[in-house]
């Protein structure tokens, strides 16, 4: 809700003038919920923007159909243009907010020099089985990392592991956990963690990675292990809300 009410404030600033919804797969509101307040707000023109900066079937790809069944029962499919904005994992302004976050937290260890500090990025997971069928979550991770490391100016050893698994299914592999073993075994000092995957803090960024994995590493050995925090409401973060809202806009000539 906080990061709704900085975008529209942000769009506000730049002169769009626009009612932001928060819609949830998992918790309240639900995209039911926002589904029946856009309606009441007679809105006959809406962008769906996922918070989720890599497209994957299990997450955009799901939550722009469950939107899509939502509206059609209320035959509400024909009465408003839908604009979607299904990923937005290199955009350059997203891509600067990430830099500045772990930029920051780099210069906070007792050793900051960006060489003796290790950057773990840890993306949720998902079955093996949607890479081998084609979608592109894995390539969208790897290329965020990708760009995020070369704008640090490339001096870091970079990592991508993945974390939040369930079920007996195989799945994207090295898992957080494994790496930071692996990593404490190789005498590696200093981590730092960045939840590549989310933009907000919850359990899976307070918990599994700060308290499960940061506990988890400081017994393996590793001295130092921070978690850069989410982005949440980080100015340049919704700047790049804001970016892509007007970038849609503009390529679907709406008012």
């Amino acid at each position: 809700e906080e990061q709704a009410a900085a975008l529209r404030g942000e769009l506000a600033r730049r002169g769009v003038e626009a009612s932001v919804y928060v819609g949830m797969r998992y918790w309240r509101p639900s995209a039911e919920e926002a589904v029946d307040h856009i309606f009441r707000d007679g809105v006959d023109e809406l962008i769906l923007l996922p918070l989720y900066p890599q497209f994957s079937v299990s997450t955009t790809g799901s939550s722009f159909k469950d939107f899509d069944a939502l509206m059609e029962r209320r035959n509400g499919l024909r009465r408003m243009r839908r604009h979607y904005i299904p990923q937005w994992h290199t955009h350059e302004t997203y891509i600067e907010a990430l830099t500045r976050q772990i930029a920051g937290e780099v210069e906070k260890f007792p050793d900051p020099d960006p060489r003796r500090v290790h950057l773990l990025f840890s993306a949720h997971s998902v079955p093996q089985s949607y890479i081998e069928n084609g979608d592109p979550y894995l390539q969208h991770t790897e290329e965020t990392v990708r760009l995020v490391s070369e704008k640090l100016g490339g001096l870091s050893p970079v990592h991508l592991s993945f974390q939040s698994k369930v079920g007996p299914v195989k799945w994207l592999e090295p898992s957080t956990d494994a790496k930071l073993r692996e990593l404490a075994s190789q005498s590696v000092e200093q981590v730092l963690a960045i939840p590549i995957s989310f933009v907000s803090d919850h359990i899976e960024t307070l918990f599994e990675i700060e308290m499960l994995y940061g506990g988890m590493a400081r017994e393996a050995g590793v001295e130092e292990f921070v978690r850069v925090p989410a982005l949440q409401t980080d100015p340049v973060f919704v700047a790049a809300l804001a970016d892509l809202v007007e970038e849609r806009v503009r390529a679907a000539g709406a008012p």
